[in-house]
């Protein structure tokens, strides 16, 4: 029981280490990443309309 509570506390102090790198790294790209987030939004959005769009101006 001692050995996986201590496995159980390692894994989760990993867990945790990645959580506050992360963080760490979104806190530093966070404006960064939140306007690419949003042109990525965007551009797919204008995609997808784009690929709808087409077969109607093949038809024509």
């Amino acid at each position: 029981m001692l050995c996986y509570s201590t496995l159980l506390e390692y894994k989760f102090g990993v867990w945790v280490l990645n959580f506050r790198r992360l963080h760490e790294a979104l806190e530093r790209q966070r404006f960064a990443s939140l306007y690419k987030h949003r042109l990525f939004k965007r551009a797919l959005r204008l995609s997808w309309k784009n690929i709808e769009r087409q077969p109607k101006i093949r038809k024509k």
